[in-house]
């Protein structure tokens, strides 16, 4: 049985995960279209110390000033923790109290984004 391709044109652009890189902290999204794959900007959102103890600090490079809500899951996809967090110059701080030790998901929306990183917490 031999397949054949066909060109098909498309005028619609939709994200598509098609990977995550290798590092545990970037996610790469890309644009599909049927002519061209694009990168979007994938080091948009950092988190520090990582791993964190007390609180984990958060830059984004666009460098705004905004409110932001965020959530935190564990591996499974539990949440873990959510709320609010003000944005000022790109940076901000999240309060870890009520999450124990162990490798997370964080995940920051914004008006016009929505951005994650993986984090461990290491407390003593």
């Amino acid at each position: 049985m031999m397949l054949q391709m066909h060109n098909v044109q498309s005028r619609i652009d939709f994200p598509v995960m098609l990977g995550i890189d290798p590092l545990p902290t970037t996610m790469h999204l890309r644009t599909q279209r049927l002519d061209a794959l694009k990168f979007v900007e994938a080091d948009v959102l950092k988190v520090f110390p990582n791993p964190a103890q007390r609180d984990l600090k958060i830059e984004l490079s666009a460098g705004t000033k905004e409110n932001a809500s965020f959530h935190i899951f564990d591996l499974q996809g539990k949440l873990v923790s959510q709320g609010h967090v003000g944005i000022l110059d790109g940076y901000g701080h999240i309060p870890l109290n009520a999450v124990a030790n162990g490798m997370y998901l964080l995940r920051i929306s914004t008006d016009t984004n929505v951005h994650q990183s993986k984090f461990v917490v290491n407390k003593p």
